[in-house]
């Protein structure tokens, strides 16, 4: 690797524009702190080309990412972009990363594939530096703005680029494109000048089809990110929207896209005032190693479209769907997910609600679907089940609401929740992990509510699908009938354990749902009996201990429920031979439930 220095005169003044910009420090600081690079000559074949250099910015201290920035105006062009420094770097700096600013050759030359091969070029060379300066080479990301997005891309998707510097395309932890120009084909609503930009730098039908990004996604990728300005140039919102809908038909890695507002193509990359594009920064400090994307993104990308849906009522069973006006007992039943401190405002104030007559409904269903019987079962997507006679839900007019207001997948409306350990015996480090607790379609009693003996107000009665119903001849609970009187009313009137948990195999199989992605999380609510010795006692006489180690609610039982409920699934372990789960997730595979 060759330093070249372009003139005394401009890394003066680049130099001084980078330490004004960034910080002002004192003299002592600043004989310490490490000093940016500039035009550093990255093709050891071109040593004197200052438009194949880079420019390096440390970070103010180890520990952040690394960003690689694409500088490039129409491919041809280099024009200073004053944001580039004063905003994009600055903001880069004091989000705690390093900055790498590239550049490729201008002009004439600026031909495909020159570009993309100088990016791929120095991108070995930026990687090397990196790994030289003690940064994370982990976490490096590519980021190119407009024509500069264009080359990233390419560089990143098309594998053969990397590897001819030898260099694996998995270096690359990120891409970010900025106001990309994402399609290179022609369009009547371009701008006459990046027209012309385009045809000069990709001058036949070929090299405009293999220079097309889109082109290379059906290959392994890193995670992307696509920006676009509220007041972009035209083209560029459509074309990343197209890129994104693209790139998640095919599928082989996570991509997400942010309009900024009130920004325009050149101001999206000031991330130092308010308002500026912080998703780039977030998108920085995600781990790779965690997931595709950040978290948050990927939870508001799931339940957007999550995988759940009451659509199905709407359209299976429209002639029976009445819509009612909301009134505040109803608004009390539909925040009940929703837990807030006294005094806040409900989450959820609709002023209609579409429901269906739970019995209507099952009959419309018929036994083919949900059974037969007089007795009825709701098994809802996180596994509790509620139990009712069937009499009794004609009695208080029961309904199940399927919308409201205008929106007909109720799926959509999920709170969050975290546990830090899934079992407390197995998982010795605490890992906080955010589960969804969603809405969904939910059972609705207008007037008088069951009393909390015969159904707990929450468990079992919320994000129920078309699939949760389960008529049966008679209350599967009765089979727990001769179990020890005190301990029978603790699971199935004052706790109500069998919302959750099993005993003899009648009950629920609770678990959480990872709200990032919808998946089942490990944390299943075991059979009672299946506990270990050890842990089934601190479950019952340490509750508070335990649920702080897991992340959950205290079940307060009083000392008398506590013993009367140890005491009862000692001995019907005992009795029945029952073998404990000391590894859940895999013993549950290798036992039947009735031994």
């Amino acid at each position: 690797m060759t330093v070249r220095r372009i003139s005394r005169d401009v890394m003066a003044v680049a130099a001084l524009c980078f330490s004004l910009c960034v910080a002002i420090v004192t003299p002592q600081a600043a004989a310490a702190a490490p000093q940016p690079s500039l035009g550093v000559a990255y093709d050891a074949a071109a040593p004197d080309d200052p438009d194949r250099t880079y420019d390096y910015y440390p970070p103010k201290a180890p520990g952040g990412a690394v960003v690689v920035f694409v500088q490039s105006h129409r491919w041809a062009e280099r024009v200073p972009d004053p944001l580039l420094l004063s905003g994009f770097v600055k903001g880069v700096i004091r989000g705690g990363h390093a900055a790498f600013v590239v550049r490729h050759r201008s002009g004439p030359r600026a031909v495909h594939p020159a570009p993309v091969q100088d990016v791929a070029k120095a991108f070995a060379e930026v990687l090397a530096r990196v790994r030289s300066e003690g940064l994370d080479a982990d976490r490096v990301f590519l980021v190119g703005h407009t024509s500069g997005a264009q080359t990233a891309l390419l560089v990143a998707l098309d594998p053969s680029r990397l590897e001819a510097e030898g260099v694996a395309p998995e270096a690359i932890a990120g891409i970010v494109a900025i106001s990309g120009v994402l399609d290179l084909g022609p369009h009547p609503d371009r701008l006459a000048e990046e027209e012309a930009a385009i045809a000069a730098a990709f001058p036949t039908l070929r090299a405009r089809a293999e220079a097309q990004p889109a082109s290379w996604l059906d290959r392994a990728r890193p995670p992307i990110l696509l920006l676009t300005a509220g007041r972009d140039l035209p083209r560029r919102v459509e074309e990343a929207q197209a890129f994104m809908e693209q790139a998640r038909r095919v599928g082989r890695g996570p991509v997400q896209r942010f309009v900024i507002d009130g920004r325009d193509t050149a101001s999206i990359l000031d991330l130092v005032s308010r308002s500026g594009a912080t998703q780039l920064l977030e998108f920085l400090d995600h781990d790779p190693g965690e997931g595709g994307l950040p978290e948050r993104w990927q939870i508001v990308e799931t339940w957007s479209d999550p995988p759940y849906t009451t659509e199905d009522f709407h359209t299976r069973f429209a002639d029976l769907i009445e819509t009612r006006p909301v009134d505040e007992h109803f608004t009390l039943v539909l925040n009940r997910p929703f837990p807030a401190p006294p005094g806040a405002p409900f989450r959820l104030r609709p002023r209609t609600h579409q429901s269906i007559d739970l019995v209507a409904l099952l009959e419309a269903m018929g036994p083919e679907e949900v059974g037969r019987g007089d007795f009825l079962v709701l098994t809802n997507v996180r596994g509790e089940k509620a139990f009712f006679p069937m009499s009794r839900l004609r009695e208080l007019e029961a309904r199940i609401v399927i919308g409201v207001d205008g929106e007909r997948n109720l799926f959509r409306a999920t709170d969050l929740y975290h546990t830090v350990r899934r079992y407390t015996w197995v998982d010795v480090h605490p890992e906080r992990v955010d589960m969804a607790r969603p809405l969904g379609a939910f059972l609705f009693f207008p007037g008088e509510e069951p009393s909390r003996s015969e159904s707990l107000p929450l468990f079992g009665r919320y994000a129920l699908t078309t699939r949760s119903f389960e008529r049966m001849e008679a209350d599967p609970r009765a089979a727990l009938a001769d179990l020890p009187v005190e301990g029978r009313k603790v699971i199935l009137e004052g706790r109500q354990c069998v919302t959750c948990h099993r005993v003899r195999d009648v009950g629920g199989r609770a678990f959480h749902i990872r709200a990032r992605d919808a998946k089942k999380m490990g944390g299943h609510a075991l059979p009672l009996e299946r506990y270990p010795e050890v842990v089934w006692r601190r479950f019952v006489f340490e509750q508070e201990a335990v649920a702080e180690e897991i992340g959950a609610n205290v079940v307060d039982f009083t000392p008398r429920e506590a013993q009367a409920l140890y005491d009862m699934i000692v001995a019907e372990r005992e009795r029945r031979g029952v073998e404990p789960w000391h590894r859940p997730e895999r013993d549950r595979d290798h036992h039947r439930d009735r031994p």
